[in-house]
């Protein structure tokens, strides 16, 4: 809960432009997503939303609302068309994606086409942890565990020695 919101917080630059639900994910897994995006412009309709994933985060499906908008992909990149999303309202547009496999930020690209031409890519923050059992945690688990083993092998020796040498 603490690392979605922190995601949030750091998202909010881009928050006017769009907000991607949930801003945190596990690594590895497939998530499936909702991005808002709100048209603040007053004298300009969105007519298209391109999002770009990142390196290691790989697109599995994407939703749009018929007949209003069509979806399209292209490599890392998918595309909702149409609309449009009219001045001074918002749009959901879903799609579900794998996560890529290490912990740490990753940042979409969203860029928002008007129908007056313009279109700017502003980022998306998106906050990937470990999860339960694997990652980084489960390592460290594993290396304290043979730390904790060596040192009682050694104490265990220790001792051994300890008893030959009292006199009997």
């Amino acid at each position: 809960m603490l690392a979605a919101a922190a995601a949030l917080a750091c998202a909010s630059p881009a928050g006017a432009h769009g907000t991607l639900a949930p801003a945190a994910a596990v690594a590895g897994t497939t998530e499936r997503f909702e991005l808002i995006v709100p048209n603040d412009r007053q004298d300009a309709d969105i007519v298209a939303i391109s999002l770009g994933l990142p390196a290691g985060m790989r697109l599995e499906t994407a939703e749009a609302r018929q007949p209003e908008w069509t979806v399209s992909s292209s490599g890392n990149t998918v595309t909702w068309e149409g609309g449009p999303v009219a001045r001074g309202s918002s749009e959901t547009f879903a799609f579900s994606a794998t996560v890529p496999a290490r912990p740490g930020k990753v940042e979409l690209t969203l860029v928002e086409r008007y129908d007056d031409g313009v279109g700017t890519p502003f980022p998306l923050a998106l906050s990937v942890s470990g999860g339960s059992g694997g990652g980084s945690s489960g390592t460290v688990a594993a290396i304290a565990l043979a730390v904790a083993l060596a040192a009682l092998g050694v104490s265990t020796l220790a001792l051994v020695l300890v008893l030959r040498r009292r006199p009997p």
